[in-house]
């Protein structure tokens, strides 16, 4: 079983790690790399979030699951601000932006899913200064 490629939408994502492997990041030569499943360790991703705030200083890594038939749970926790926070360009970090609600960065990446396909029409960005 081959979970489909993606990146996470937020700032940061943590994933307790099960012993078990599955988890794979892409490295910029396209190779995957399984991420080594030590028991008890923490695998810290940083999402698309993070590569806008940086101006794309930080890319968010490409990574997929992988497994066989064995059931298994996962529970990530994302660190993410609130959805009314402006993303504003960090001086001095990568190529500046045009400062973005979170609530519209999260909606830009959302529909970018596989699983969330077809639901683009459902809202319309808010724009800072947009009432809530």
């Amino acid at each position: 079983m081959l979970g489909a490629p993606r990146i996470d939408s937020g700032f940061v994502a943590l994933l307790a790690l099960d012993g078990f492997e599955g988890l794979q990041a892409r490295m910029r030569t396209g190779d995957w790399v399984t991420v080594p499943p030590k028991k008890g360790a923490l695998a810290v991703n940083f999402g698309k979030l993070r590569e806008r705030w940086t101006g794309g200083a930080n890319q968010a890594p490409i990574h997929r699951v992988i497994g066989d038939s064995t059931e298994r749970f996962s529970i990530p926790f994302f660190l993410e601000p609130s959805v009314n926070a402006v993303i504003s360009h960090i001086p001095g970090c990568g190529a500046p932006f045009e400062p973005v609600l979170y609530s519209d960065h999260l909606w830009e990446a959302t529909v970018g899913f596989v699983e969330q396909r077809g639901i683009a029409h459902l809202r319309r960005p808010k724009g800072i200064g947009a009432a809530s």
